[in-house]
Formats: structure tokens, sequence, C-alpha cells
């Protein structure tokens, strides 16, 4: 029990809970305490007291891949999503659950059938639904860095909610390096960890981060292509000290799929699943997969050249074809929680909220039945 709601939670998933002032805050998923430098679940961390303003202010010192749920003394549960809200948070008003793919489990006489409506088909070019849209018909994706006020039904913003002080780029380097190389020595030690190398810069600066310490290092090929990444990775890989094996991705078993697909439920297009396979062979419900997701961030990958003086939806949906109408629609529903931010920052949340949250959330709790899933770059 969580204040008036119950909580139910699949027994292989991170969970962290916290008594605050008789209250009680959860933890869902792997989280890094950038404060204090350990896991959120060592009893250590903790939010101040009960109030929404402290758990709030205990969360914005959190980094991974993590759901917050808060019995606060003054605003009833709270549900908080993450940055890059990689771990789904989805609500019809009433039920708040990881997936849509709950609602026919938790709703009452729900009609799978009669409530499925995408807004616009997913293809390889179009991966990924824009704004908080689902493809069940009433039920949103909660915004990263967005809480759920449960009581009221309302989401606002908690972080940022204005534009962050300059710091000199050395000082800047040196401060991300260092909570980035903590944050992964942290997580390496409190669970059994496997790493995924590619020939990517993203691989490169987590591996760095990786020096010293222990887990499974892998890369996964797939066809001739990857041939050359699994060279450079394993090169990597000896550089800074870790084992290293290659698995080869082949056929996805049809029961495969189908759990896969029974989490996603149709919000991830079937080329993203062809490593299925060789993921399943990593299986363990108490291993940590570190990764590169959220890597892209530095790249500037959504300003269209210098820094950005101005912003508009049509210029954050380039990568879509035949459905730039309704991929525009849903990334002006989520502009409308970015007002009191500058453009730069704008063009860098895109990427951390939507394309984190939309394009690579959905496939992450997937993920679940083989790991769990912690990336540094949500430090």
């Amino acid at each position: 029990e969580v204040g008036q709601r119950v909580l139910c939670a699949h027994p292989d998933t991170h969970t962290a809970i916290k008594p605050v002032e008789g209250r009680t805050v959860i933890v869902l998923g792997l989280a890094y305490d950038t404060a204090l430098r350990v896991v959120a679940s060592d009893p250590s961390s903790a939010p101040g007291s009960a109030s929404a303003d402290a758990v709030i202010a205990w969360v914005r010192g959190l980094s991974g891949v993590y759901a917050v749920i808060a019995d606060t003394a003054d605003r009833g549960v709270l549900v908080l999503a993450a940055p890059g809200g990689i771990m789904g948070v989805y609500t019809d008003g009433q039920i708040v659950a990881s997936t849509p793919a709950l609602w026919p489990v938790l709703g009452e006489n729900a009609d799978r059938s009669a409530s499925v409506a995408p807004p616009y088909p997913l293809s390889e070019t179009n991966d990924w639904f824009t704004g908080d849209a689902t493809h069940r018909a009433g039920v949103l994706s909660l915004f990263a860095n967005l809480l759920l006020d449960t009581t009221t039904g309302s989401a606002e913003r908690y972080w940022p909610a204005a534009e962050p002080p300059n710091i000199e780029s050395r000082d800047a380097i040196e401060c991300i390096a260092d909570e980035f190389r903590e944050a992964v020595q942290v997580v390496t030690a409190a669970h059994p960890c496997l790493l995924s190398i590619t020939g990517g810069r993203d691989s490169r600066v987590y591996a760095a981060a990786c020096k010293g310490g222990e887990g499974r290092a892998f890369t996964i090929v797939r066809g001739s292509a990857g041939a050359r990444d699994a060279e450079i990775a394993q090169q990597i890989c000896q550089t800074v000290g870790l084992d290293h094996e290659l698995l080869i991705a082949g056929p996805v078993p049809e029961w495969l799929d189908r759990l896969y697909d029974g989490v996603t439920e149709g919000m991830v297009p079937p080329p993203r699943r062809r490593i299925l396979a060789a993921c399943a062979r990593l299986a363990s419900p108490d291993a940590v997969h570190i990764n590169g997701n959220l890597g892209g961030l530095s790249k500037a990958f959504y300003w269209a050249g210098g820094t950005p003086a101005a912003v508009s939806a049509g210029d954050l949906v380039r990568d879509f074809v035949g459905v730039r109408a309704e991929a525009e629609q849903g990334v002006r529903r989520w502009l409308n929680t970015t007002t009191a931010v500058p453009p730069r920052t704008v063009c860098n949340l895109m990427y951390l909220e939507q394309r984190g949250s939309r394009w690579m959330g959905p496939g992450e709790p997937a993920s679940s039945q083989v790991y769990q899933s912690f990336t540094p770059f949500a430090t």
C-alpha cells in the first residue's frame, strides 16, 4: 500500500522501499544518488522529509532508469518520471502502469480490441510516437521529468524549470566525467553487470568509465555490417581491461517475439527486435545492463545549426516521413511543458525527453525479461 494506492510489481523488478516519516517512498528500477554517490537502494539515500518539495528535491539528484512513487504528506501519492523517461509511466487518469499492455488486466471490463487507436502506423522510418500518445485510446505516456499527481490527475514539470547557470567548458567536462565514472563504478560494484560495447562514441565513454571495474562485456553482431563494429569493441575492451564476448544475432523464436510484444504492445516496430535471441542468452533476474541509451544527447542532435534562436515543432520532426502533421501535433503537446526554458535547452530536452522516452523507452521495459537497464547518460 502506498497511501490510497496499491503498487503491484514483478518479483524480479529492482524495488527500493523507503519509510519516510511514516509514509512510503518507492524507487522502481536502477537509480544513482548523485549527491551521496550511492545507489538509491542504499538506506542513506532518501528524501529529507515526506513533503512533496523534499521528495522532488531528492529525485532531482537521481540518475538512471527508474520511476519514483511517493506518498507525500501534503499532496498525496505522486509518481515522478525520470530524466529520459526510459522507464515508462502510462496513465488513463485512474490507473498508472509501466506499459499500456496492462490495461486489459488492470481495467475493469476492458475491451482490448475496441480501445487500440495508434496515431499513425509505425515503420522503420517513423518508428516512435511523439508527444504522449500510445497505441491505446485514452492512455497517455507521462512526459520525462514530469510528476503525476494521482489525487488531481494533473501533471507538472519538476526539472528543469529554468535555464541552468553557465559553466566553463573544461569545468563542465571534468564534472560530468567524474559523475559519470562514479555512477558506473557504484552500479557495477552493487550489481552483476552486463556491458554492451560497440565501436561508437557512446560505448567508448562508458567503457572508459568502467576501467578497473567488473562486468561481462559483449557485442551483438548482426550481419556483415557488425563485424567491424565488433573488432573495434574488442580493442576498446582490451584497452580498459574487460573480457569481451561476441554474440551472433540469429532468428528470433516466435514465443520470444510474442513475449516482447506483450510488454511493448506494438510500440516497437519489428526491426528493433532482431537481436532478441542474442539478448536472451544473457538472461538473469539479477543482472543490470549498462548501456549507451541517451548518448546522442551530447551531439546537438536537434540543433538546426549553431545555437538555435527559436524552435518549432516542425524543426523537431524532420526525420518523419508521410506523418509529419501527426508527429508535429505530438511535439506541440510536449513543447507546452517547456515554456520556461530557452530554445537551446528545448532542443537538448527534445532528445532526452522525446526521443529518449518515446523511442528508447517502450523497448527498455521489455528488456526486463532478460535484465534490468541502467544508462549513465541520464546522469
